[in-house]
Parts: C-alpha cells; sequence; structure tokens
C-alpha cells in the first residue's frame, strides 16, 4: 500500500554537532522519499544561526510547535537531542502528534556510572594540585570521559544551552506519550548504551524497539537503508 497524499510531513530533528548538517542526513531522507514520504530537516536554533541568550529544552520545544503548527498531525523523527526535544513535545503536546520515531535520543544520564567517574576524577584532580586542576587540558578530559564533548564544541550561548539540556532529563516524560513509537538503537551505541533504548521503549505505553546491529549512535548515517526500512514499515 503506498503513501498518501494526506500523509503528514515527517519532521526531522537532527542532533549537536556533527550531526547538524544536512548532507549526512541525504541518503537516509532520500530512501524516505523514495518511499513516498514528504520530509522537512529542520535546523535548530543555535547552529546555522547563533543564539543571543541560552535557550532551554523548553525553548526548543516552544520553537518546534511553531515550526508545525500549520499541521493537524505531524510525525516527528529525532536523532540524539533532536529525540530529546521530540519526547518532551509529544509529552507536552499528545494532540499534535500522530507518530514518533527516535534514533538513540539523549536525556537520561547514567547516574550510577557518572558520579562514580566524577567522585575517581576529582580524587586524582585533589592529589595533582589546584594549577592543575583548574587546567582547560583536564577539564576536556573530564568532559570526555563522561561522554559530553559536544560540550566542548560548542561555544558562547550554545555551550550554555547545551549545560541546560543536558541537566533535563526525559524519564518523566516517557509515560506521558500516547501516539506510537519507534526507537532505533546502534548496538554499539557508546555515546547512549542500548540499555537507554530498552528502557524508552519499555516505558513509552505503545512503542516497540529496534536494535540495528553493528551500528554505533547515528545508525541512519551508517545504515542509512536499513533504518529507513524500519521507518516506513512503522509508518505505514
Amino acid at each position: 500500500m503506498g503513501v498518501t497524499a494526506k500523509m503528514p510531513t515527517i519532521y526531522i530533528l537532527h542532533g549537536w554537532a556533527p550531526n547538524t548538517d544536512g548532507e549526512k542526513w541525504r541518503s537516509f531522507l532520500g530512501f524516505l522519499e523514495g518511499a513516498g514520504f514528504k520530509v522537512k530537516f529542520l535546523s535548530m536554533p543555535g547552529f546555522e544561526v547563533q543564539l543571543t541568550k541560552a535557550w532551554t529544552l523548553q525553548d526548543f520545544v516552544n520553537w518546534l510547535k511553531g515550526e508545525i503548527e500549520a499541521e493537524e498531525k505531524a510525525i516527528l523523527l529525532g536523532h540524539s537531542f533532536g529525540g530529546q526535544i521530540a519526547i518532551r513535545f509529544a509529552s507536552q503536546y499528545p494532540d499534535k502528534i500522530k507518530k514518533l520515531v527516535l534514533i538513540a535520543n539523549s536525556g537520561m544520564r547514567d547516574k550510577v556510572l557518572h558520579k562514580r567517574l566524577k567522585r575517581v576524577f576529582f580524587y586524582v584532580l585533589s592529589k595533582l594540585g589546584k594549577p592543575i586542576a583548574k587546567s582547560e587540558r583536564i577539564r576536556k578530559a573530564y568532559y570526555t570521559l563522561i561522554g559530553a564533548e559536544d560540550y566542548l564544541a560548542a561555544t558562547g550561548p550554545l555551550r550554555e544551552t547545551m549545560g541546560n539540556v543536558l541537566k533535563d532529563e526525559i524519564r518523566k516524560d516517557l509515560p506521558k506519550i500516547i501516539c506510537p513509537t519507534l526507537v532505533v538503537w546502534g548496538r554499539s551505541d557508546k555515546v547512549t548504551p542500548p540499555k537507554h533504548g530498552r528502557f524508552v521503549a519499555e516505558n513509552i505505553k505503545n512503542a516497540e524497539l529496534k536494535i540495528v546491529s553493528g551500528a554505533r549512535h547515528s545508525p541512519q548515517f551508517t545504515h542509512a537503508k536499513e533504518v529507513a526500512v524500519l521507518v516506513t514499515q512503522f509508518l505505514r
């Protein structure tokens, strides 16, 4: 059965750098368009257009509401940070979402591991002395250790924005989502481990989880056709 002309647009929400470039999405989006879907790649504020002040996750939700206002019911597809926005939006505006696709969404810190790493790291720093602890190299090493390299790549308001977003978890939003949801995860994802995907799928009432073997944090890039097939089968 083909896709009808009335099929809602798929709104694509990218993640943090280096996933903001529409060119990287071209192959995956091409497969979706080839299957008859209309897609709209949304470039979020703070990336192509710089922010003048720091935003919160709610600011991005408010921005997204304006972007899809004309749609009676939209399909959201969010990767990483984009998935975090999509989850919060779907929990606040359930009547605006027809279906939801989440690819390795962020928004869930591994609290036990984070605390353990932080405790060990700063214990080591205490033995090295204050001048070393305050150095840029040490600070970068810490953010790399906890998996927040994107924080280091950001500058100005975007860095503060990312700090706001990193602190805003979406676990409490998951039970509020009522639309059919597809959760896609790379089996070898080191940024957001697969156990996060299982948690998301288990806590959204109408969700299914698909694990992509051999894929890491961006399966829509490395396994574009496979992920596109999963998405098109889910949306039809």
